[in-house]
């Protein structure tokens, strides 16, 4: 029998459907503590559904769906979302576009979108270590729509790390950048301490190498999950993606794709 403290996601046959389209059929999957996912599959493939269902954001029409050993619908959903980190360009239309990045970060200790309250000293040293870290002291200061690309995904980064959350979702994190910038995000993101992550993408050169396992979909459907090296392969990949797949780790870890 399932022991699921062990789990911090575990989704029973999970369906999502709206006006009468399905979006994800029949998913269940399993993410123990201490993990790394990668969440691969084309556009349309179902990653970011999945990944919303999870978060508690999309209701699945039938299945059931378990965060950190505990029901959805059936839990204080609210207390369990504050577990959770989620990066990507989606939240920036709730972002002050002329706030700084330090302030911005703070919010990520209030689970807010702007400043309510005057940040204590602690917050601002926190905030600014956490920037530190990612190598971006140089932009405290700076507001959000001055900064790069590259940048940007960083303060999104370091708003949600601030808060040390128990799983981290990273959802199309290099969708943008130039190769110098997406390196550079990798490197930060492989020198992370968190305690899970899923990384959602359709690209797996931009894999870090610090992914463990990985759930490939296609058309919402589970093509395949497990460890790094027994999924992503020559013919899943060309199978999830329609076209002849050759799949390389180098020595690192990380994996490069090459169309044959």
């Amino acid at each position: 029998m399932d022991n699921l403290t062990t789990h911090i996601i575990k989704t029973d046959d999970i369906h999502i459907s709206r006006n009468n389209v399905n979006i994800i059929s029949g998913i269940s999957w399993k993410v123990t503590t201490k993990q790394h996912w990668a969440v691969i599959g084309s556009n349309g493939s179902g990653k970011t559904s999945l990944l919303r269902s999870i978060a508690g954001d999309l209701w699945p029409t039938t299945g059931s769906i378990w965060l950190f050993g505990k029901q959805l619908g059936f839990c204080d959903l609210p207390k369990l979302k504050k577990k959770i980190g989620w990066v990507g360009a989606s939240i920036d239309k709730w972002l002050p576009p002329t706030e700084t990045a330090l302030n911005l970060v703070i919010t990520g200790l209030y689970s807010t979108y702007e400043l309510y309250r005057k940040p204590t000293k602690a917050d601002i040293e926190l905030a600014a270590d956490t920037l530190n870290s990612l190598n971006c002291n140089h932009i405290i200061d700076r507001p959000f729509n001055k900064l790069s690309q590259g940048e940007k995904q960083k303060v999104r980064l370091a708003r949600s790390l601030i808060s040390k959350p128990d799983l981290l979702i990273l959802d199309e994190v290099c969708s943008g950048l130039d190769i110098s910038s997406r390196e550079e995000l990798i490197e930060s993101i492989e020198a992370m301490t968190v305690s899970n992550l899923l990384y959602v993408t359709h690209h797996t050169e931009e894999i870090p190498s610090t992914i463990s396992h990985c759930i490939i979909l296609q058309k919402g459907k589970v093509l395949t999950q497990g460890t790094k090296h027994h999924t992503i392969t020559n013919n899943n990949m060309s199978q999830a993606f329609g076209v002849n797949i050759d799949i390389e780790f180098d020595n690192r870890g990380r994996i490069w794709t090459k169309i044959i």
